[in-house]
């Protein structure tokens, strides 16, 4: 990135994108920040005390990586500034999981998620509702390095169809 960006990103299905940060900042407008459909790698070459990917809408992610797509986050942070969950039965009208992983995702080098909730989840791996999942697919989530993953209801939810390795990290 060269500027700050406020945009709902998209990458499509068949495509490979890798997005340097560049110790620049991507908010969201309305949908999920990033919406992975094919191959995503985030990372940060600028600047450690930026480089942020931001959600500030209720009931969407900083990412949102889809089933059958393929995301690695080696860098940056992973937030959602505004939001709301005070309490595990109230979102506060702003609440949701910081990533949700429904394909295959590592989280590592120095990528760091949080949320600040205590509704939501910071990082959710699967499915919530078992019936949501019409492929039958599993969504495979690896956290390894020094990747932070901290906050949230729980730090990390591996639901139904979920598959979960932790390797290091915190």
């Amino acid at each position: 990135l060269l500027k700050d960006l406020k945009e709902d990103v998209v990458i499509p299905s068949g495509k490979t994108v890798t997005l340097d940060l560049n110790g620049h900042n991507i908010t969201n407008v309305s949908d999920n920040t990033i919406t992975n459909k094919g191959t995503l790698t985030v990372k940060n070459s600028g600047d450690d005390s930026n480089g942020y990917v931001d959600n500030v809408t209720h009931q969407k992610a900083a990412v949102y990586n889809e089933v059958g797509a393929t995301a690695t986050l080696s860098g940056g942070y992973y937030v959602r500034s505004k939001e709301a969950g005070n309490s595990f039965d109230s979102d506060g009208g702003n609440s949701y999981y910081t990533v949700l992983n429904q394909g295959t995702m590592t989280i590592n080098g120095t990528a760091s998620v949080s949320n600040r909730g205590v509704f939501s989840s910071c990082v959710e791996n699967g499915w919530y509702t078992p019936a949501g999942n019409t492929t039958g697919a599993s969504a495979t989530l690896t956290i390894d390095a020094t990747a932070e993953i901290y906050g949230g209801k729980y730090a990390v939810k591996n639901d139904d169809y979920g598959i979960l390795n932790i390797k290091s990290g915190s």
